[in-house]
């Protein structure tokens, strides 16, 4: 589509505005393995797997969407609960818009989305510019995501395949690379850090990255965050990996095991 437009920004007259607003009739295929159908659609919209393309002044967008049998276009505006966790769609959970789904609540998103449940990251460099995309995302739409997957980070973490990943083969005495993440929120400032489990459970963790300013002293939200401040503090290890906000590399992560040995 991105492509499609920049050849209607080229040639606007090119085709026919009926064809367009119909988007030329694409549509996903039948044989498509994110292609499904359910048996009675008298009482639900259909699935939205036709496209059209809209102008509105000179500005383009488009949508996947779907006519019922009564002739009515449905673009989900009262959808609350959307699970793609069973599907192989792709795409990438920052392109999500303030007017995407306006009455969505839950979202659930596979790996094979940038940002879905599971997701490998293939850069530790990566991770800061995509936690505050997702920052703006929850200030905007607080309640589309599972909060239980939001403490875990949707189990977000370092690709074994990515250049900045190692591992140790002892680690029985020290705590294994903080290759995962976690997501906090202290009243109404929220955070992130890189993080591991160790062998007997316990939570070491990378310093906080904060992506709100700290509340003032005399604001009203100060105290729901020293609570919630003083809450993540005792569920958090940061001894081992203190003064770093990232994964240390292997050199230095070998440094701090001798040092603590």
């Amino acid at each position: 589509m991105h492509t499609i437009h920049l050849l209607l920004q080229r040639t606007p007259r090119l085709f026919e505005q009926d064809w367009l607003s119909h988007a030329f009739n694409w549509k996903l295929s039948d044989d498509s393995a994110d292609w499904y159908e359910s048996e009675d659609m008298r009482f639900s919209p259909p699935h939205p797997f036709r496209m059209q393309l809209f102008l509105a002044g000179s500005r383009r967008g488009w949508s996947w969407c779907g006519k019922s049998i009564y002739g009515d276009v449905y673009y989900f505006p009262r959808l609350k609960k959307l699970d793609l966790n069973s599907t192989n769609v792709t795409g990438d959970i920052r392109d999500i818009g303030r007017k995407d789904f306006p009455a969505l609540e839950r979202l659930a998103l596979p790996r094979t989305v940038h940002g879905g449940f599971g997701y490998e990251f293939q850069l530790i460099s990566d991770v800061p510019s995509f936690m505050h995309t997702i920052h703006l995302l929850l200030q905007r739409t607080p309640r589309r995501l599972k909060e239980y997957w939001l403490s875990d980070a949707f189990n977000w973490k370092l690709s074994e395949d990515s250049a900045n990943w190692y591992e140790l083969e002892d680690l029985r005495f020290n705590p294994p690379p903080p290759f995962r993440m976690q997501l906090f929120l202290a009243g109404s400032r929220r955070g992130w850090s890189w993080c591991k489990k160790s062998l007997y459970g316990d939570v070491h963790s990378c310093e906080i990255n904060w992506l709100d300013s700290e509340p003032h002293s005399e604001s009203s939200d100060c105290e729901g965050y020293i609570e919630g401040l003083k809450h993540i503090e005792e569920i958090l290890d940061t001894i081992f990996f203190k003064g770093h906000l990232q994964p240390p590399s292997e050199l230095e992560y070998r440094r701090i095991c001798w040092k603590w040995e």
